[in-house]
């Protein structure tokens, strides 16, 4: 199981809570996703919030958890630091980005495997998908994505799901944007990075 997850998360496959790095270099930045300027103290407390909701997640595995913010602000590490926990416990788990699982899903249409593919994604104890809205917009990627969270949502008990996009929930097609806000508690489960790219300072 771990062989085929570390297959599964590439580049991503050292990446745990221990060598997520809170103290690394931010700076002062405007996000162009509210237009507000981020302190380097503020950028702090929200990566330490960041890492401390995604490592208390780990404690149970339940229900779903949404990390939105900056590309290069640490989401993809976070998601993989809890797929590898989950991993390590014996939970069998998946993680994809969103374009190469809808790739995934659309390579049975030739077959008829379609649906089978979503059937087995939904049953997914442990469900990671990095990068939603990469590919937000058409018609048959929302329909894709509603239809596999609507099955993890309600007709699989709500199971564990990890969701990393650089887009506001309320900024998703409704009904998936309805299934993000029906799996937390309260917002709780919706963690915001507005951090400064570590891609930017290499």
């Amino acid at each position: 199981m771990l062989s085929r997850l570390r297959d599964e998360l590439g580049h991503l496959a050292d990446c745990t809570f221990d060598s997520f790095d809170l103290d690394r270099h931010l700076k002062p930045f405007v996000w162009d996703g509210d237009g507000r300027e981020y302190s380097v103290e503020q950028q702090r407390r929200d990566l330490e919030n960041a890492y401390d909701k995604a490592f208390d997640y780990t404690a149970t595995l339940d229900g779903w958890l949404y990390l939105f913010g900056n590309y290069g602000a640490g989401k993809s590490h976070l998601a993989a630091a809890i797929a590898n926990k989950a991993a390590s416990r014996g939970i069998k788990t998946t993680y994809a980005s969103v374009p190469k699982l809808l790739d995934f899903i659309r390579g049975g249409y030739k077959d008829g495997t379609a649906t089978d593919r979503i059937d087995a994604l939904s049953a997914m104890p442990m469900l990671i998908l990095d990068d939603l809205g990469a590919e937000a917009g058409k018609k048959d990627t929302d329909e894709l994505l509603f239809s596999l969270f609507n099955h993890r949502s309600k007709e699989r008990a709500n199971l564990p799901t990890v969701i990393t996009s650089n887009v506001h929930p309320d900024h998703l097609e409704p009904r998936i944007a309805d299934r993000v806000y029906g799996q937390t508690d309260g917002g709780a489960r919706i963690v915001w990075l507005p951090i400064f790219s570590y891609r930017r300072l290499r």
